[in-house]
């Protein structure tokens, strides 16, 4: 007769494999099951960093060129014009920041047509150098020089405003710090659509991907999130890959937009169904179909 022990034995021979299978599903069901999650950072678009280090060898040798060989006086004109602008600008002076802009982009004009673009962008190049340096000069004095005030204009009342001074010092690196004043200098001379000046697709990227990640407070009479959706516009225009309605969602729950929200956690879902945010997608879509419910 068979003994209790072997009777039992007979019927969990295998058992830990079993509990292995369960545990596995059990950890699977609650990895792929949505749970409610309060959407978090919006996603950062993604920087070609050697494609970045290349454009920062290519500027430094315009700003040298710049020195080595004194540039003509119209392209000075220009330079002088924008610190002009940079000095009103800090000052808060409406009319004469419209004059020197105006003044820039003749001045601008006139230097392309008599010298070509090559010398304007080691003005340009120069200048930024110029910038990145005294912005550095300023995080160890906290003394706006002359140089700062009037290349930079506003800048550090921006940087302040927007949260983007941390424990004294800019939260942008070297990069962000050439490429925000990059852009600054070409839309001051009205040169953002000429093929020589308009920024690269690794400048678009080093732009779009610091206001992404440090949002301004509000320009131009637009909200924050106005001013996150149409950055967020900007890298889906030029980089298929970046999961812009995941992003739209984060920024649209954040901003109370319950309903728009889970339409644009809906459309990442519904047109990425393989991409590596799909849970993510799922857990905020689930937070926000709560928050839209609490709201009515």
């Amino acid at each position: 007769m068979e003994s209790k022990a072997n009777v039992f034995g007979r019927h969990l021979k295998g058992w830990q494999s079993g509990a292995v299978i369960v545990g596995m599903a059990l950890v699977t069901a609650a990895v792929v099951v949505p749970r409610p999650v309060v959407p978090g950072a919006v996603p950062s678009p993604h920087v070609d960093r050697r494609a970045q280090k290349r454009e920062w060898r290519a500027f430094h040798e315009r700003a040298k060129a710049a020195l080595e060989q004194p540039l003509p006086f119209e392209v000075r004109a220009v330079g002088e014009a924008l610190r002009g602008y940079g000095a009103a600008e800090e000052q808060g002076e409406a009319p004469r920041m419209a004059t020197w802009r105006a003044q820039i982009r003749q001045l601008a004009s006139r230097a392309l047509a008599e010298h070509g673009a090559g010398r304007l962008r080691e003005l340009r190049a120069l200048q930024t150098a110029l910038f990145v340096n005294e912005l550095a000069r300023w995080e160890k004095t906290h003394e706006a020089t002359l140089d700062l005030r009037q290349l930079g204009g506003g800048f550090i009342q921006r940087a302040r405003k927007n949260g983007w001074v941390v424990d004294g010092r800019i939260v942008a690196d070297r990069y962000e710090r050439a490429t925000l004043f990059g852009f600054r200098w070409t839309r001051l001379a009205a040169l953002d659509e000429h093929a020589e000046f308009a920024p690269t697709l690794v400048g678009w990227q080093t732009y779009l991907r610091f206001l992404i990640d440090h949002p301004e407070v509000g320009r131009d009479g637009r909200s924050r999130p106005e001013l996150q959706l149409s950055y967020i516009a900007g890298v889906e225009r030029r980089d298929p890959g970046y999961p812009a309605a995941l992003a739209r969602g984060v920024v649209l729950y954040q901003a109370r937009s319950y309903a728009l929200a889970a339409n644009a956690f809906e459309d990442h879902l519904a047109n990425r169904r393989d991409g590596p945010h799909q849970l993510r997608a799922r857990n905020y879509l689930a937070q926000t179909r709560r928050m839209a419910a609490a709201t009515h």
